[in-house]
């Protein structure tokens, strides 16, 4: 077992002169060699502390600890136990009227090195089980030591203090399981509408961190198998994938469909006739991750909008032209090949969260280690305590660089971001084409409290840094409105911005958080929509008396 284990050679030898010295000790004890006894127990007792310092010293890699070192650690116990009992009582039997007959099976040293064997491979069982989560071994090992701990106190004379501890654990062994029991949410994953904002909600679902890991799991592997149906990779590489024209795919109830052109949403017309067509480009924020059966992507939200608020005289169209994992260089590609073939008289544009390496040059450089994830334990208590004592380190650690070393000024307008804006800027006024941009909105902004932002980041690892980036982001995307007077501005953060319970997640959004960003695309264009869907009057028409 030692060499399945990968014990070092040393172990193994000591291991094995450590069970030879137990045999020999219990018959030379019984049989009335006390000095060999002695020196048998003091080879024991040497191997008992030798064994384990080896470990901080290896010469070749050490296997990981493994729940078999505890069972080699009981054998050697029943090697120390076993053979004392059976001698002692064996002697016992045939001197019923001597002494010893009064004396215990097993004396007072052999008892000690065996509990404290037992101990040795209770404490490895109980830590192995608990680092791995598994239930069942861990309470198995909690019922070990509790008869272990009993063994003590029924042998030995111990101090009231020693008592006192060994009845707290007690307790405490029995205790922590029963009120965890109470605790412990539910771990059943519900998929119905109606109960899934339990688990992505923030206020909700870091009550439970265990149900969230899995639902992010979950949510995840629902998103990889809609791209999977929809979208192939790019054979040129220039973007990360298309989406597949006349393609469905299922992501939870919503039902999302790309029609014959390879964009979401109904077919249209490759001749737009007199009608007025806006095209929305975007990443996946753009695109809608729709959940429900009911539910519509913003550009569809915001298509009604102008019909029926507005009620123009020509009729009006929103084509989706958002593609997840797209930047605006992405969209800036496709320019030529798909957007501006559909004679576009305004393109409104929703980039953000994608791009926002294209900002990181301009920002303060943070280095460190990832956060600290959840780990499920066999007790949530002492899984939740656990994770308060990683993060306080973690954050710690986090904070001291930033204090040492302030945020340098940042210049946003330089940045790459910023030039493929002005790229768009060009392409839209040589094709005599409108365009709006807006500024982009995220769960969590430099004003949310910080439970918010450790709440997401075991999916977002750098959320601080993409708070940094959409403030800069936002900051730059009203500089070009203001320096483009041609340029519409839609501000979609004053209701959305911050309000984490109208996402899923840090970026993607809710019905409600898709409402809000058509809101505030119908309000920034809705002047420049009035003005371009007014009818002209008619030459030589009659001028009212």
């Amino acid at each position: 077992m030692g060499v399945w284990l990968q014990v070092p050679l040393l172990c193994l030898l000591g291991t094995i002169l450590s069970g030879i010295a137990a045999i020999i000790g219990g018959f030379t004890e019984a049989k009335g060699l006390i000095n060999v006894a002695k020196w048998t127990r003091r080879i024991i007792a040497a191997n008992a502390f030798l064994i384990p310092a080896i470990f901080l010293f290896p010469k070749s890699r050490v296997a990981p600890l493994d729940s078999l070192y505890a069972v080699v650690a009981w054998l050697i116990a029943a090697v120390i136990f076993v053979p004392h009992f059976v001698a002692n009582t064996s002697l016992a039997s045939d001197n019923d009227e001597s002494e010893s007959n009064t004396q215990s099976p097993l004396s007072h040293p052999w008892r000690r090195l065996s509990l404290v064997w037992g101990f040795f491979g209770g404490l490895i069982w109980l830590t192995n089980s608990y680092a791995q989560n598994q239930a069942v071994a861990f309470h198995v090992g909690l019922v070990i030591i509790f008869g272990l701990l009993l063994l003590l106190k029924s042998w030995f004379r111990l101090p009231i203090v020693f008592i006192q501890l060994i009845n707290t654990f007690i307790l405490l062994s029995i205790g922590l399981p029963l009120v965890d029991v109470f605790l412990r949410p539910s771990s059943r994953l519900d998929d119905r509408p109606e109960t899934r904002k339990r688990y992505y909600s923030c206020d909700a679902a870091k009550k439970n961190p265990v149900m969230f890991t899995r639902w992010w799991k979950y949510y995840n592997e629902q998103w990889d198998q809609m791209l999977e149906n929809i979208a192939v990779r790019d054979p040129t590489g220039v973007t990360p994938f298309q989406l597949r024209p006349g393609t469905t795919a299922e992501f939870f109830q919503s039902h999302i469909t790309i029609n014959s052109k390879g964009f979401r949403g109904q077919e249209f017309s490759a001749e737009k006739g007199h009608t007025f067509r806006i095209v929305a480009i975007g990443e996946s924020t753009t695109f809608g991750i729709t959940m429900n059966a009911d539910d519509k992507p913003w550009p569809e939200l915001l298509e009604e909008m102008i019909r029926t608020r507005l009620k123009p005289a020509r009729p009006v169209e929103v084509i989706n032209a958002g593609v997840p994992a797209h930047t605006l260089q992405h969209t800036l590609t496709r320019l030529q090949t798909e957007i501006l073939p559909l004679k576009p008289d305004m393109i409104i544009c929703y980039h953000g969260y994608n791009g926002f390496y294209l900002l990181y040059d301009t920002l303060p450089r943070v280095e460190g280690e990832r956060p600290p994830k959840y780990q499920p334990r066999p007790l949530k208590i002492l899984a939740d305590v656990e994770h308060r004592v990683k993060m306080t380190r973690y954050k710690n650690a986090m904070l001291a660089p930033t204090r040492r070393n302030p945020p340098r000024a940042i210049d946003p307008m330089s940045s790459r971001y910023a030039l493929a804006y002005q790229h768009l800027f060009q392409a839209a006024r040589t094709n005599n084409i409108r365009l709006a941009i807006a500024t982009f909105s995220m769960a969590a902004n430099s004003k949310s409290d910080n439970d918010i932002l450790e709440f997401y980041r075991p999916g977002f690892p750098a959320v601080h840094l993409f708070v940094q980036a959409n403030t800069v982001h936002a900051t730059m995307v009203r500089q070009l409105a203001k320096q483009n007077p041609d340029v519409d501005l839609v501000d979609t953060q004053p209701h959305l911005d911050g309000y984490h319970e109208k996402f899923i997640d840090l970026m993607h959004l809710t019905q409600e958080g898709r409402q809000e960003v058509a809101e505030a695309f119908f309000a920034g264009i809705k002047k420049t929509l009035q003005e371009c869907l007014t009818p002209e009057p008619q030459q030589g028409a009659a001028v009212a008396k």
